[in-house]
């Protein structure tokens, strides 16, 4: 009576995954088109993997309306993950959520059919894949024998958490045939979890790490529009505009000034503190006083003798447009995106 709406729940889930491969493999055949391991051209591969994974789970959401013009939404949610350490396998992340109409508020022109304004406040927890804790071996192509796993385990890593502010708006007019959606969003992850390359001489290729925290700020833009309707005929057309801020805030604990994220041939991702994760390290070509590019006796062109900064492979912004052209039982649609900035290594 006092038009005050309330919905509300609450429940557990349990989710076990279990994966017990066994595969053989033959590279190349004797005889072509007969596809029997018996007739590889030499010696058989094979492959073991078992996996065991199990997330316990409780949760409740509660959802709250008044007149239908103003919105509360609680959400929570525990996870117990066997895949994090024991003492760390435990954890909780809220949400928060709110909206309002204000057009059902303030007296506004006929023009306006809806104006929406929202903010929420989340976090979302995440775990990682089986057997980080502890060490444990990996079978081999030789009968009854093990090996160390390749990658070093850690049995303190703590559970990833991300944090999301987010902010915005929604605006219809001239009978829904104008919308504008607005957002603004600031997210840190904290403790992501990673397996970070090492120096081969340990005897890993890489270890499992908390690396540190990361922030990601951006706007977004959707506008739509449609500018022709008519008893037949009707045109639709959609522009979206994003921009992304990222930018490494700390790195793991321990870690030196520059954290290797990954590396592939002559180039690898290298974190810094105040950089991006997508900073891209290699070697350059070396160029002349006028900027061309110097070519050696062998008629190839010259390196430098040690890596250094190249670019970020991230993006300035992006935008799209998306245009939807419907006549009677026929539509034809177009679809125009891209981006400025962000750049590509050549090896």
């Amino acid at each position: 009576s006092n038009g005050l709406t309330l919905n509300a729940a609450a429940g557990g889930n349990m989710m076990v995954y279990k994966v017990n491969m066994l595969s053989n493999a033959a590279n190349g055949l004797i005889t072509p088109g007969v596809y029997k391991l018996a007739n590889a051209i030499s010696s058989i591969e094979w492959d073991q993997k078992i996996l065991n994974k199990r997330v316990n789970s409780i949760y409740f959401t509660a959802n709250l309306a008044y007149k239908n013009k103003l919105f509360l939404d609680i959400t929570g949610r525990n996870d117990w993950s066997s895949t994090l350490p024991k003492k760390n396998n435990s954890f909780f992340y809220p949400s928060v959520s709110v909206s309002t109409l204000l057009n059902e508020w303030i007296m506004m022109p006929d023009k306006i059919n809806l104006l929406k304004l929202r903010a929420s406040w989340a976090q979302v927890g995440n775990d990682t894949d089986p057997y980080k804790t502890s060490q444990y071996y990996e079978t081999t192509n030789f009968a009854g024998s093990v090996k160390l796993p390749s990658t070093l385990f850690n049995a303190d890593f703590k559970p990833e958490i991300s944090t999301n502010y987010e902010a915005g708006f929604d605006l219809r007019m001239f009978q829904n045939r104008i919308g504008l959606d607005f957002t603004f969003y600031y997210n840190r992850t904290k403790n992501q979890i990673l397996d970070a390359p090492m120096d081969p001489t340990t005897g890993y290729s890489k270890a499992t790490i908390n690396s540190g925290c990361v922030r990601n700020r951006g706007y977004e833009i959707q506008l739509d529009v449609t500018p022709v309707v008519s008893r037949d005929f009707r045109w639709n057309a959609t522009f979206t505009w994003s921009k992304n801020e990222n930018k490494i805030i700390s790195l793991a604990e321990g870690a030196d000034e520059n954290q290797l994220i990954s590396s592939i041939g002559n180039v690898s991702i290298i974190g810094r503190v105040g950089g991006t994760t997508g900073d891209l390290w290699g070697y350059k070509l070396v160029r002349d006083p006028e900027g061309n590019v110097v070519i050696n006796d062998n008629g190839l062109p010259e390196r430098s003798g040690e890596i250094e900064y190249v670019a970020t492979a991230y993006p300035k912004w992006k935008a799209g447009l998306y245009n939807e052209f419907s006549y009677k039982n026929f539509t034809l649609s177009v679809l125009l995106d891209g981006q400025v900035g962000g750049k590509m290594y050549s090896h």
